[in-house]
């Protein structure tokens, strides 16, 4: 993904410097018991189909109640904790979303947490813990992680919060012209569930949110953003206050945004063989402005807040 840079936007004041506190209180439960310690070969379970543990690293399981981590770098840990799952609520599906709504983009997801020393992005640690009470496994992976992370790792951590570049998309004079999306006209696909398989001398299923071409079927605003903020160099936020769901066809978006050659791994196409060359963040705007601009939205540069997480101390855990 072009640009993975650490950041958010937020509408906070740029060159903030704040501690970044856990989302807890008296009332947010803790865990009970947790035992911590190196990972082993024998904890990564075999992946699916499979008898060896390869591609197992890094699952999360777990119960009401109950948590299991299977060799995960602390880095890691701290995404989901202070990242992924902050307040410790689900992340919703909403209709005509391909994938849950995330609370934060994927770029900060996927950030270089900074001030982090070599191990906490190398060295992995399998995780089993028992909470107070029936509690979500949300709740476990966001603020009682953050708890966990602090009491056994003594983590310390603060964010920076400074001016960064951004999309926005808006909407152009003469209004949107969108097409909403009719009631079964495209699969919702629910959070851990596999997309359906095409049927032979089938149309390929209209999966919710995502492309088919140059088709975003079944699409919310927030989502065609998130799909084009993965595509370009920069987050794509919006900011046409457009409700509902739509099906979106982006003309020659797909064709206009590849280089010249085989295609570049677009979403939704296939690509030819020979050397697969990606798509120019930058030709893809173009291309995204151009497929827009007919649909009365409009998508330009702006300036936005950007949050960085940083380590200020962290120690390696004593096992149990």
């Amino acid at each position: 993904m072009a640009g993975r840079n650490a950041f958010i936007v937020l509408s906070v004041v740029a060159g903030l410097l704040a501690p970044l506190g856990p989302v807890q209180s008296a009332t947010t439960p803790k865990f009970e018991v947790a035992s911590i310690r190196t990972c082993r070969a024998g904890d990564i379970a075999p992946a699916a189909g499979t008898k060896s543990g390869r591609g197992g690293a890094g699952r999360v399981s777990g119960s009401p109640g109950r948590l299991s981590v299977e060799c995960r770098t602390v880095a890691s840990l701290i995404r989901d904790a202070y990242l992924s799952y902050t307040s410790g609520e689900a992340w919703p599906q909403p209709v005509g979303s391909l994938t849950p709504a995330a609370p934060v983009s994927d770029r900060l997801r996927g950030q270089e947490i900074k001030g982090s020393p070599a191990w906490v992005n190398a060295d992995r640690y399998t995780i089993e813990a028992k909470a107070e009470g029936a509690q979500s496994i949300e709740m476990m992976r966001g603020p009682m992680m953050q708890g966990l992370l602090e009491d056994r790792f003594r983590l310390k951590m603060h964010r920076e919060v400074r001016e960064i570049p951004v999309y926005e998309l808006t909407v152009d004079k003469g209004g949107p012209k969108l097409k909403a999306t009719q009631d079964g006209g495209c699969i919702v696909i629910r959070r851990g569930q596999a997309p359906p398989e095409p049927t032979s001398g089938e149309p390929f299923p209209r999966i919710c949110g995502g492309f088919l071409g140059d088709d975003l079927n079944g699409s919310t605003m927030a989502n065609l953003c998130r799909q084009f903020s993965v595509m370009m160099d920069r987050d794509v936020i919006d900011k046409t206050g457009i409700p509902g769901v739509f099906d979106i066809h982006l003309e020659s978006f797909f064709e206009n945004a590849r280089p010249s050659g085989p295609a570049g791994g677009a979403p939704g196409l296939s690509n030819p063989p020979g050397p697969q060359i990606p798509p120019d963040p930058t030709d893809v705007f173009a291309a995204a402005r151009i497929a827009l601009k007919k649909l009365g939205l409009k998508l330009e540069p702006a300036k936005g807040s950007g949050e960085f997480l940083v380590i200020d101390h962290v120690e390696k855990p004593s096992e149990n």
